[in-house]
């Protein structure tokens, strides 16, 4: 149970440093959290954390921009294959310096509670854009319905 008053995250930390990031969550928060670092890359910002092996996803480092572009036929039955057959898919150290600083210094400590974060799915596509530069929010639905129902 978390107690009142006790000191937590929301996840970005403004460092490039993994490892200092960690230190700083472990010696001041009650409860600790693995640090995301969007100053280290863009692909630790919240949305291109989470793209990786998202068919027709293109994370632009060099202009910080995440675009959807139409995934081919092949990359989404190759991505739905492997989602059916319950593969994972995690995030790379490539895209969380942090996440993985922070299962290194922790392994084999015991803790009460640790705390994590995820972009959500309106958050996520709040922050994609097609390769034309037009969010696709107003173009996605989680509730579309086949015609004539």
């Amino acid at each position: 149970m978390i107690k009142p008053f006790e000191t937590t995250g929301i996840g970005s930390l403004p460092f490039t440093d993994p490892d200092e990031a960690v230190r700083l969550v472990l010696e001041h928060c009650d409860i600790p959290f693995w640090p995301q670092l969007p100053h280290r890359t863009f692909k630790e910002f919240m949305v291109p954390q989470y793209t990786e092996g998202l068919p027709g996803i293109v994370v632009d480092t060099d202009r910080e921009k995440v675009l959807v572009e139409q995934a081919g036929q092949d990359d989404l039955n190759r991505f739905y294959e492997l989602y059916s057959a319950g593969e994972d898919f995690p995030i790379s150290e490539e895209y969380s310096r942090g996440f993985y600083a922070f299962l290194d210094k922790i392994k084999g400590r015991r803790f009460r509670v640790l705390k994590g974060q995820i972009t959500g799915p309106l958050t996520f596509t709040l922050g994609l854009k097609d390769v034309e530069g037009r969010y696709i929010w107003p173009h996605f639905s989680f509730s579309e319905r086949p015609s004539g129902r």
